[in-house]
């Protein structure tokens, strides 16, 4: 049972899953949330100064402040994410890399189903087929396609869902929800 209203489905460099959170040299990060991505200043000394921008809709942003020089490729359409974080690296013969990638999934009133909650089969393919056309487009495929090659090999089919994490990270299984309800009664 997922215990929060969203999950994300994420791959970092090396193309190896991960919580769907990106730190570009501590300045910068990136983050996967709901349906939405979030891009924050990590040097900010107050929380209200931190977010630099939240992505919705569909398209490319470049983005090049304190030194870092980076292009994020998104698509927001409903209840899911897609997303590629891709760079230039002047140290491998100015060579187009991928940073960062994934897929957010968010239930809207937290009404949907199990499956609808998290990173689907079919979200997935969906997702495989928009991040090569969007690498195509953008001519960075041939220089990309390593990535998204260990990204297709990927087995289970399985969002991480923070509440699920959290609870899991307290040594809490199955559902605390369902065990605290039968306590009350």
């Amino acid at each position: 049972m997922a215990l929060s209203n969203w999950a994300t489905l994420a791959f970092d460099q090396s193309g190896k899953k991960c919580e769907g959170k990106l730190s570009i040299e501590d300045k910068i990060g990136i983050e996967i949330r709901k349906c939405s991505l979030y891009v924050k200043n990590l040097k900010a000394k107050k929380e209200e100064d931190e977010m630099i921008m939240r992505l919705n809709g569909e398209g490319v942003v470049g983005y090049c402040d304190y030194g870092i020089d980076f292009d994020i490729h998104f698509k927001v359409k409903n209840d899911t994410c897609f997303v590629i974080v891709t760079r230039i690296n002047v140290d491998k013969k100015y060579k187009t890399e991928v940073l960062f990638g994934g897929i957010g999934v968010y239930a809207f009133g937290g009404k949907k189903g199990e499956e609808e909650l998290n990173v689907t089969q079919k979200k997935f393919d969906a997702y495989l087929k928009w991040s090569e056309k969007t690498l195509k487009d953008s001519y960075v495929y041939e220089e990309c396609e390593k990535w998204l090659n260990k990204v297709r090999k990927t087995k289970k089919i399985s969002g991480y869902n923070q509440g699920t994490a959290y609870f899991a990270k307290h040594g809490i299984k199955g559902n605390p929800l369902l065990a605290l309800n039968k306590q009350t009664k």
